[in-house]
């Protein structure tokens, strides 16, 4: 319900050129080599990462789905799969677009602070998924 009412402020001008996610801007890759998600200068050269949608979720129109999978046999992959997609997009001059409610991480559930949430990431209990599901969609149906 949440996810189709993000849908809807699409508009069909931006099918071809638009992403939702949690977008995060200024980040800047990890130089410092005992670290998981450490890249070298050769590897990644620049400063700063461009604009990207965190890990979890994002979603994008098919026609920019298409667009971004043909922009990708053309750039220089990193193993970073969220920041590879942030440099497709910088390529393509996506209009990135931010949505607090796509949560990178694992929220910490409360049954009314949950209420806004259209997507966490972390949930490795398929049980507690599920329970936390049905209580959010138990809530939509009494409304």
């Amino acid at each position: 319900y949440k996810l189709i009412n993000l849908l809807q402020t699409v508009k069909p001008t931006e099918y071809n050129n638009l992403l939702l996610g949690y977008i995060w801007k200024n980040a800047m890759p990890y130089r410092i080599q005992d670290k998981k998600w450490y890249i070298s200068l050769d590897e990644y050269p620049y400063r700063f990462w461009p604009p990207y949608p965190t890990a979890g979720s994002f979603f994008v129109p098919m026609e920019t789905a298409e667009r971004i999978y043909t922009a990708m046999q053309y750039t220089k992959i990193i193993r970073f799969d969220d920041v590879f997609v942030g440099i497709v997009a910088w390529k393509l001059k996506l209009q990135l677009r931010h949505n607090k409610n796509l949560y990178f991480y694992d929220y910490t559930y409360d049954i009314d602070r949950y209420r806004p949430v259209i997507a966490a990431h972390g949930y490795g209990d398929v049980e507690r998924l599920y329970r936390v599901w049905k209580e959010q969609y138990d809530l939509i149906k009494h409304e």
